[in-house]
């Protein structure tokens, strides 16, 4: 072994050999650090390793391994893409920051956060819903397999069994045919038209804020009038911004769908009584001079005091879920279901359509 070379400075340097025959050198304060150094790097050369190499290399794993979980986050969130190669949408931004923000260790570097950590930020959860907690939860755990696959971390320390795997134990509920006819009338105005809009056509709420006058369309089949919804964006909600015009959820949510002859003359008589000619006119809005939106929860507080009312509990967002069961109800495909409604997967559209009791009425079809 080569040995340390006093300089006349007083410090000691090395000259070790590389594995591929040249020299660098470097310089210690005292005999010892450097004894030792050179014992360290002709280990490392005599396994074929590159002492300089690998001291970059563990340079850049410090400095990876001090990214905060949020910043860590931020760029998946920003480099990730739908099933089309589209970027994310802006609503899903919104909707993913909100589940970093939950986690109380969102600042911490990624290696210090530990099981513990994940386990008490998700107890912790209990102002959320379970299905809200599964699915901050399932964010949480995918940017620690990110972190894996980076070689930031070994360990992910999500390891809560089931934690992001929420089944609800019962079909949430939808209205019946005479409570939607009691909602018909208690509802007035433009709400009524939403009404008729949400149930009828079981359009998502970004959906119909986003319809305007020329989405409206009216057309004679077989000596009828019907009245066709065009699909062709949504309104999205960003995060401490104004609500602007967006694509579909899906590309599959683009559509054109008919309504029922009620639906249809509700949504007819609305836009006859917009009293305006731009076909740019939104439906719905807070301000016809600015052609601005309602607020996100405008029509949603309308309408649950309407359900209010009437007695009935859910969720304005059942209306889909009644929607398409009604539609499911005459004879329609699962395939002619997923089209209405915009639907990319046979799961999802599963999730909306409920059972409505008929079984002693399909069985009475069997009668021979």
């Amino acid at each position: 072994m080569a040995k340390p070379i006093k300089l006349p400075s007083g410090n000691w340097q090395i000259k070790p050999v590389l594995p591929n025959g040249t020299r660098f050198s470097k310089t210690y304060p005292t005999h010892d650090q450097a004894t030792k150094a050179l014992k360290r790097i002709e280990a490392m050369v005599a396994d074929g390793i590159d002492p300089r190499q690998k001291a970059r290399d563990d340079q850049a794993k410090a400095k990876a391994r001090s990214i905060t979980f949020r910043e860590l986050a931020d760029e998946i969130r920003e480099s990730r893409r739908s099933s089309s190669g589209d970027p994310l949408s802006d609503s899903y931004k919104v909707q993913v920051t909100r589940y970093v923000n939950l986690a109380d260790f969102a600042d911490k570097p990624i290696g210090e956060i530990t099981a513990s950590d994940v386990t008490n930020w998700f107890n912790g959860l209990s102002s959320r819903t379970a299905n809200q907690a599964s699915k901050a939860y399932t964010w949480i755990k995918s940017v620690f397999v990110e972190a894996i696959d980076r070689k930031l971390i070994t360990d992910n320390p999500c390891r809560i069994k089931s934690a992001g795997r929420f089944k609800s134990k019962a079909e949430l509920p939808i209205p019946t045919l005479e409570q939607m006819r009691e909602f018909y009338e208690l509802a007035q105005g433009e709400i009524r038209t939403y009404l008729a809009i949400a149930a009828g056509g079981g359009l998502r709420r970004g959906e119909i804020h986003e319809l305007r006058k020329k989405n409206v369309q009216i057309e004679s089949v077989n000596g009828r009038e019907i009245v066709y919804l065009e699909i062709r964006k949504a309104v999205q909600r960003v995060s401490g911004q104004e609500a602007k015009q967006g694509k579909t959820k899906t590309d599959r949510s683009v559509r054109r769908i008919a309504l029922d002859p009620i639906d249809g003359k509700i949504v007819r008589d609305h836009v006859a009584a917009m009293n305006s000619i731009d076909p740019e006119a939104l439906l719905f809005c807070s301000d016809r001079k600015t052609n601005s939106y309602w607020s996100n929860n405008y029509a949603y507080d309308k309408l649950k005091n309407v359900f209010a009312v009437a007695g009935w509990n859910g969720s304005p967002h059942r209306l889909r879920s009644y929607a398409a069961t009604q539609f499911g109800l005459t004879g329609a495909s699962l395939v002619e279901i997923m089209e209405r409604f915009g639907w990319t997967n046979v799961s999802t559209a599963m999730k909306y359509l409920r059972s409505t009791g008929r079984e002693i009425e399909l069985l009475d079809r069997l009668a021979r």
